[in-house]
């Protein structure tokens, strides 16, 4: 699998996905945004990306923080307050891919023309992999009394922070919920995944603008906002998010890959570009390690499964 995607903006602006310009040029009059009681499209997708920036940047705070405890602290940190800000990072996630599909279906008169359109259809079916990745996590969060739980893998100077969903096993057993860690026995890190959620965000954004060019019939271009008008927020995210270590769990080192550079036209414009594909060679992963991980009680069970301790799970990994 290959993806590739890039966002150039003139120097000053911000380069957001090209979807969030071009919605701007949509006349008032010929869309249906209305009967759902919703914004115009610009102002759903303004609003979404707005609510991402801010959650990218509260969870990359925190985690400056806990590295910088791990670099220059005799004890390890506490992954509390990250973990719980991930996690809203990932509502906030599921709310943008619900507000991708109802900018679509503001172009019709009804949910049901809607839901028929090719293009609509198409957009859906290039999210779904995307889409059933965040969406297994929040449903097991709001539906199964799952849990976000932290875990760190480290070994010297590597240091990986991580998560993840602790659900009920069996009748008796919590830990890593089966479906969304390979039978109980792994976790997420956390450098890839904020990676890999900040690269899907611009993917989503070309798959929308491809939907919305076949459902739109006559000529749009985009309408980017004045000079200094918007912060360069999803700029310096992308800075931030580029200089984090391309150091992955073991389980992970075979995986598809989010990548994020940071590009300088000769004519003073800002370009991204974005890739997630499988890496020619197995990324850097620990050799040695220790692991530290977090439970949430809930005062009755009393057995607990830990990620990456059930003996021969390395077997399961090393022809992925």
């Amino acid at each position: 699998m290959v993806e590739m995607v890039h966002a150039q903006s003139p120097e000053g602006i911000d380069p957001k996905p090209r979807i969030a310009w071009l919605l701007r040029n949509l006349p008032y009059d010929q869309l249906h945004y209305s009967r759902l009681r919703l914004r115009h499209p610009a102002g759903i997708y303004s609003l979404s990306l707005g609510r991402l920036a801010n959650r990218f940047r509260t969870v990359l705070d925190e985690l400056d923080s806990v590295r910088t405890k791990y670099e220059t602290g005799a004890e390890l940190p506490e992954l509390g307050v990250l973990i719980d800000r991930h996690e809203s990072l990932l509502y906030a996630l599921a709310e943008h891919l619900d507000d991708c599909k109802n900018i679509l279906r503001s172009f019709f008169t009804s949910n049901k023309i809607a839901n028929k359109n090719c293009s609509v259809r198409d957009f859906a079916s290039r999210a779904a992999n995307y889409r059933n990745r965040v969406g297994e996590i929040v449903n097991a969060i709001k539906h199964r009394t799952g849990r976000l739980c932290g875990v760190m893998m480290h070994h010297e100077e590597l240091f990986v922070p991580g998560y993840f969903v602790e659900s009920a096993i069996d009748a008796r057993i919590v830990g890593p919920d089966p479906n969304l860690h390979n039978d109980g026995d792994t976790a997420i890190s956390l450098y890839r995944d904020l990676k890999l959620h900040f690269v899907h965000l611009y993917l989503l954004g070309q798959h929308l603008e491809n939907a919305v060019f076949e459902i739109w019939s006559s000529p749009l271009e985009p309408k980017p906002p004045e000079l200094g008008k918007e912060p360069l927020d999803l700029l310096d995210l992308a800075r931030r998010l580029r200089l984090l270590p391309d150091v992955v769990y073991f389980d992970e080192r075979l995986l598809a890959y989010p990548r994020i550079r940071i590009l300088r036209a000769n004519d003073g414009r800002n370009e991204v570009r974005f890739s997630y594909e499988q890496p020619e060679q197995p990324l850097r992963t620990f050799g040695k390690y220790q692991l530290r991980a977090a439970f949430q009680g809930d005062g009755f069970t009393d057995t607990f499964k830990l990620p990456y301790f059930r003996t021969g799970w390395q077997r399961d990994f090393t022809g992925a």
